[in-house]
């Protein structure tokens, strides 16, 4: 690789529109109606997400900076539920999940395109999304009792309970071959020892769901089991937050035009 040459590239050089969001010509395999979800998602996040994307960014930056515990938690997940409900109310949440459980059914294709738009306008709220309505839920619906799915999938797309995953630990990362949390069946209740690193969210999140083993005798992968685990649970126990730095400001450059 030419290195002097690579230091020389530009997002300009890209050919990426302003915002960083996908291009015409990149779109030539989209149906008329995933183009048409994908021009109201990109005018819905120019219109109403990036005008308030920097106010957004210095709240968390003063929040992070000014409170600690319970109240920097329920500050921050203020400005997380605003988003998740403001996207409800659009119609943006819910693409992977039926309309049963409050979603649209849209699918996988919708929920990339709706994720990439949203992405341009650099609200500090669009990762908390991608962790509650997808990583966080899926599993649920894939692998729930339905009264569990009727239980927490529609009040998260709502905006109402946040979620997060867990499946990193400490000593082996996310190999999960290797996973160490374990679950024992005492009575009519599991009980779960390990810990969890890398949860994103999991300081805001009213529930996690998390992966242990339930079967030590099989395979890692045959004997892993998910679970709910509310994070009010007297043996929940958050011992760090790993800081961060101070977040990268919204895009500078306007997003795409709502119409191209």
């Amino acid at each position: 690789m030419d290195e002097d040459l690579f230091k020389g590239i530009t997002l300009d050089d890209l050919k990426m529109p302003g915002g960083w969001s996908v291009s015409p010509g990149q779109t030539h395999l989209y149906t008329p109606r995933e183009r048409e979800l994908m021009l109201r998602a990109r005018a819905f996040a120019q219109q109403e997400l990036l005008p308030r994307a920097p106010e957004a960014h210095k709240q968390v930056t003063e929040i992070k900076a000014g409170y600690q515990g319970k109240e920097r938690r329920e500050c921050l997940r203020e400005i997380a539920k605003w988003y998740l409900k403001t996207l409800a109310e659009a119609g943006m949440s819910g693409s992977l999940y039926p309309e049963a459980y409050g979603g649209s059914g849209a699918g996988v294709v919708a929920e990339c395109i709706i994720d990439e738009e949203l992405a341009t306008a650099g609200h500090p709220g669009e990762s908390i999304r991608s962790v509650s309505l997808v990583l966080g839920t899926v599993s649920i619906l894939r692998y729930g009792t339905e009264a569990q799915k009727k239980r927490h999938i529609p009040p998260r797309l709502a905006g109402e309970e946040l979620s997060a995953l867990a499946i990193t630990e400490p000593q082996i990362g996310s190999d999960t071959s290797r996973m160490q949390t374990r679950a024992v069946l005492k009575g009519d209740r599991w009980v779960l020892n390990g810990q969890k690193r890398f949860c994103t969210g999991g300081g805001l999140a009213d529930y996690v769901t998390l992966f242990a083993i339930t079967d030590s005798s099989a395979h890692p992968h045959k004997g892993m089991s998910c679970f709910i685990v509310p994070m009010d649970h007297p043996g929940v126990t958050i011992r760090r937050q790993h800081p961060q730095g101070k977040p990268p400001g919204p895009p500078q450059r306007r997003l795409p035009p709502a119409d191209g």
